[in-house]
């Protein structure tokens, strides 16, 4: 029989172990009401600076709470009253801010933010496809935003609607939306991005699409106007890519980013036919981390000898042996690129003077013209305009048939 008895309740003092838990919850509530008290303060003093003489152009609120349940309802609805007021703020950062769909709909209701933002970072937080209409009809409708990051919230798979706002805005050029769970959604989205628009920028890593998505991607990226498309860390294979390659040829896409996938040699054969001569206008290209082996390099680097538009190709970290890898590295060097380019300039030199030739009735055509100090884009510029002004479309035509366009 025990010679003690603890009771609870009996006034006598508690066991050791329930002291432990009463100081750890009294230790976590107190954290909690003094991180609490932090977070409001900080809203507030941002709440007074937007409506302050002298308001700031960048608003820095990364990994403070924002959602309902970091903050109370009336102190959001004081904040983006205030941002929605204030003309200075051209970019509003709120990554890790727990940025939810109410805080979506109350940027809305506020009005949204003034129309002078330009870039708006919602990175890592919890905007799902619900939140979308409200985040778009206070932004991308309203504004002029450029920029916008939703990388890391968990959209779904439910962005048509997302595209459709973007081709419809005037002016966002950049949109990333990596690790957002939009899989096979991308088919729906891209193919609203094909009707138009401003988007110079799409980025859609980590998203798990595959070949199927990449094929049914690959026209309505062309046909978007895009430029720069980043598709790594996905499950693109040869299919996908050869699809992504093929579309090269009719696009305006100059930078492609598929590092991180599944592309073998077939898939790198068939970047290697695009990229053969310079009727693509790709200029960076990068395939590294798959599993390109010698085959696959090989006929990269026998492309890209004839490519002058080309001037970055990474294939770093696949299954091709050194000495390919090389050779494909020497291939890309400065110096061989500059060779590329020189060559190129002076056969559209060539077709230059041939088009003046024929515009000069009974005179001789002067030395061809001193470009070679220009930036090699800008020389292409003038090239496609001297062949315009002096021998018309034919001229055009013929000077993009030896590989160069403007």
């Amino acid at each position: 029989m025990p010679t003690s008895a603890f009771i609870l309740g009996s006034g006598g003092p508690p066991p050791p172990a329930l002291v432990q838990v009463t100081d750890n919850h009294s230790v976590r509530v107190s954290a909690e009401q003094a991180e609490a008290e932090k977070t409001l303060a900080f809203w507030r003093e941002q709440i007074a600076l937007l409506c302050s003489q002298d308001p700031p152009q960048n608003l820095r609120a990364a990994c403070q709470k924002i959602s309902e349940r970091g903050i109370a309802t009336s102190i959001l609805s004081a904040f983006f009253d205030a941002l929605a007021r204030c003309p200075t703020v051209k970019i509003c950062h709120f990554e890790m801010t727990e940025f939810d769909d109410a805080a979506c709909e109350a940027l809305r209701t506020a009005g949204g933010p003034s129309v002078n933002l330009r870039a708006l970072y919602l990175s890592r937080n919890r905007i799902t496809a619900a939140g979308l209409p409200p985040l778009i009809a206070s932004t991308l409708e309203r504004g002029r935003l450029t920029t916008l990051n939703l990388s890391c919230n968990p959209l779904g798979d439910n962005i048509v609607a997302l595209g459709r706002a973007v081709a419809a805005s005037a002016s966002l050029t950049h949109l990333n939306l990596d690790e957002t769970r939009c899989g096979a959604g991308v088919v729906e989205f891209a193919e609203a991005l094909a009707k138009g628009g401003p988007l110079r920028q799409l980025s859609l890593q980590n998203n798990g699409i595959g070949d199927m998505e990449a094929a049914m991607i690959a026209e309505p990226i062309a046909a978007s106007g895009l430029e720069e498309i980043l598709l790594g860390r996905n499950s693109i294979g040869d299919a996908g890519a050869s699809a992504l390659a093929r579309t090269l040829l009719g696009s305006s896409l100059r930078r492609l980013s598929l590092t991180s996938n599944d592309v073998r040699d077939a898939g790198a054969c068939e970047f290697a036919s695009a990229l053969d001569g310079c009727a693509a206008k790709l200029h960076a290209l990068n395939l590294g981390h798959n599993k390109i082996g010698d085959l696959g390099v090989a006929a990269l680097a026998a492309a890209v000898r004839a490519n002058a538009n080309l001037g970055k190709l990474d294939v770093g970290v696949n299954l091709a042996s050194r000495q390919r890898t090389d050779v494909l590295r020497a291939a890309m060097a400065p110096e061989a690129l500059r060779r590329r380019r020189l060559s190129a300039f002076r056969a559209a030199a060539r077709v230059v003077l041939a088009a003046y030739n024929r515009d000069v009735r009974g005179g001789v055509a002067p030395d061809p013209p001193r470009l070679g100090c220009l930036p090699f884009a800008l020389v292409l510029v003038v090239l496609k305009h001297a062949c315009l002004a002096w021998g018309g479309a034919d001229a055009v035509a013929e000077l993009e048939a030896r590989g160069l366009k403007a």
